[in-house]
């Protein structure tokens, strides 16, 4: 609220026009004569130009309350706010109850941060401005209202002077007026006086931060449903690692596929510091020819918020969901989460999360049979086997439980000077995670650093672009021997060195919407699995576009 960019903008914006209004009734001295005169200059050629002749005609006429009152006005226009709160002080003391005087010098006031004075000076302008003004005195009652912290009556305020002469005030009186929504929890009247700033100045400085409010948790919709749907075409659509034969009923390792994703929101109530919800959604894939790995996955959940500030909101979501790969059950997960996020303004946002999940696998685990005790060979048929006494099913049990912490911190950048950006947002995360599985295979921790940026295009095209690195090693070593096997009737060797993987990931998505509702879109996503054991060692890419509709 009180940093001096925001407030030249301010300034900018809405200056009261010491040019524009020159009806001053009839010439009563000759100070007021020559104050008439200089304001019919300033009116063609402007306050800057006329401001060192109105100097040199106050010191002529140093009585003469409107000359003061034109000083302190031209000198609002050039932001010398501490020059102007002089001659405007001179100005009210010469005439106390002059129009306009005492409104000027709360403008004044209110950009020196000296609001008690301001608020002091904005009330003796009760009943002594003109009604030109209105817009302007009720702007600077709701901004030194907002610095009070009397949010429902600087909102009002706010409102008035943008009914009064939007020409004048807007799109500040509604910026300011979504932060004194926003400070009240009235989110759909803050949500809409925010869109009125973006629709009013959409590549301006004030519209960028509006923008920045609406796409903040704070004002998301909390009553929605979306639909998208798409095709896609995958290069490893059965995660195939390095040296690894197919299956005999499995065509090929890429195919395309059409993709769909399903979810609604409603929000059950909405307090002052409280809001909660459910969540439903379903996602799936149908494969051209690997249909053994269609998905069907449902969920549902919900949340409940709690705003602990202005600026900053704890929220809490579970959620459940049971998964289904060729229409074969395969896993029923849960997932907690507890997230924290922090407006810092100019400095960004932030969000930390800390999650727990549970997930419970359902298809069956393949027995892999082991060395006999007798002759410690393979027992017939069997070309290859496992050393003696292995048990696949409890060293590849996924079922387990997971703990995840993260840090995402999103700032919006200068595009000033970046031809045909109009908005620039990077972002940067940490993620530890650490799984407790039943299996052997599967208990690990993980190290996951990630890089991203939002590019707003000419022509509405947007791009989002994110790499991330993530360093996972595993505590045991894996179950799955390094191909190929040797048929010689001898159990193969297991590693002994435990598993690491390495996996580096690229995602890119190209967007535009087609109308407000309505958007299209195409991804990029390459995935690099480098680990030390061949079967999940794989390169992976997917490339798709899609069709996404708000409802």
């Amino acid at each position: 609220m009180g940093d001096s960019r925001s407030r030249c903008c301010l300034a900018s914006g809405v200056l009261i026009l010491c040019c524009a209004k020159a009806g001053w009734g009839q010439v009563a001295s000759e100070g007021q004569r020559v104050e008439y005169d200089l304001r019919q200059r300033a009116a063609l050629s402007g306050c800057e130009a006329v401001l060192p002749d109105v100097e040199r005609a106050r010191a002529e006429y140093p009585e003469s309350a409107s000359l003061a009152r034109l000083s302190g006005e031209c000198r609002i226009k050039r932001f010398d706010y501490e020059g102007a709160a002089k001659a405007l002080s001179d100005s009210a003391r010469l005439a106390p109850e002059a129009q306009n005087t005492q409104l000027y010098l709360a403008v004044a006031l209110y950009h020196l941060e000296d609001y008690p004075a301001a608020w002091q000076a904005l009330e003796a302008a009760k009943g002594h401005y003109r009604a030109s003004a209105a817009p302007q005195f009720e702007l600077y009652r709701g901004l030194l209202l907002l610095q009070r912290g009397e949010h429902a009556d600087a909102a009002a305020a706010l409102e008035r002077a943008t009914q009064a002469s939007p020409g004048e005030v807007e799109p500040v009186a509604s910026y300011f007026a979504g932060l004194s929504f926003l400070a009240i929890r009235d989110r759909n009247e803050a949500r809409a006086a925010f869109q009125r700033v973006v629709a009013m100045d959409p590549n301006g400085s004030w519209g960028k931060q509006a923008r920045s409010v609406l796409d903040s948790v704070t004002l998301e919709e909390r009553n929605w449903l979306g639909i998208r749907a798409g095709l896609e075409y995958d290069s490893n659509a059965v995660l195939l690692g390095d040296g690894i034969p197919l299956a005999r009923d499995i065509s090929g390792e890429s195919d395309g596929r059409g993709v769909w994703f399903l979810e609604g929101g409603l929000e059950l109530f909405d307090s002052a510091n409280w809001s909660s919800g459910l969540i439903l959604s379903y996602g799936g894939s149908a494969y051209f020819d690997l249909n053994q790995f269609d998905v069907d996955n449902p969920s549902a959940g919900g949340w409940v918020d709690r705003w602990v500030g202005e600026r900053s909101l704890l929220r809490l979501r579970y959620s459940f969901g049971h998964a289904w790969v060729g229409y074969d059950s395969f896993v029923f997960s849960q997932a907690a989460v507890l997230a924290g996020y922090h407006d810092w303004q100019a400095l960004g946002r932030s969000e930390v999360t800390l999650s727990w999940e549970r997930n419970d696998y359902k298809y069956d685990i393949p027995a892999v049979p082991s060395a006999s005790a007798a002759t410690g060979d393979c027992p017939l048929p069997f070309g290859s086997c496992a050393p003696l006494g292995f048990d696949s099913r409890a060293a590849r049990s996924r079922d387990g439980n997971g703990f995840r912490v993260g840090l995402l911190h999103e700032n919006r950048v200068d595009s000033t000077g970046l031809p045909g950006l109009s908005e620039v947002r990077l972002r940067g995360g940490f993620a530890y995670r650490h799984y407790w599985a039943q299996g052997s295979d599967w208990d690990y921790s993980g190290y996951r650093l990630s890089a991203g940026l939002d590019l707003q295009l000419p022509w509405q095209l947007e791009i989002d672009a994110e790499g991330s690195w993530e360093y996972v090693p595993f505590e045991n070593p894996s179950s799955y021997p390094d191909p190929p096997l040797v048929e010689n009737g001898m159990p193969y060797t297991l590693p002994t060195q435990d598993r690491l993987d390495k996996v580096g990931r690229f995602t890119a998505v190209l967007a535009r919407p087609i109308t407000r509702r309505i958007e299209v879109s195409a991804r990029y996503d390459y995935i690099r699995n480098d680990s030390n054991v061949a079967v999940f060692n794989y390169d992976r890419q997917i490339v798709g576009v899609y069709f996404s509709l708000d409802l």
